[in-house]
Parts: structure tokens; sequence; C-alpha cells
């Protein structure tokens, strides 16, 4: 399941620029809260990345 912290890494950019590529970023506190929460989640992505698998179970 080592996939699935790569597919929030990928999610949390795309969080961050789809404000731009929409190009909604008139309504600034629409702007912030999307740039914080893409951060919070590629922050919380890449250390669970780097963290590796310990702890997760092992295929037979």
């Amino acid at each position: 399941m080592a996939w699935v912290k790569w597919v929030n890494l990928i999610l949390g950019i795309l969080i961050v620029i789809a404000p731009f590529v929409v190009k909604t970023t008139d309504n600034v506190p629409a702007l912030a809260a999307n740039v914080v929460l893409g951060i919070l989640v590629i922050i919380f992505a890449f250390v669970l990345t780097l963290r590796g698998t310990r702890g997760e179970a092992t295929k037979s």
C-alpha cells in the first residue's frame, strides 16, 4: 500500500495548484484555504512516505 502515500502527495500538489489552473484566485480566503490544506496534505504524505513501511503488515 505504499502507492497510497504517493497518491496523497500528488493530490496535495493538485489541491495547491487547482485555484490557479481554474483561475479562481479572486476569492482570497478560498485560495488561502486551498493552499494551506494542500501544503498540510503534502507535508503529511511526505512524512508518511519517508517513514517507510514500519508497522505495516507484510505479505507472505
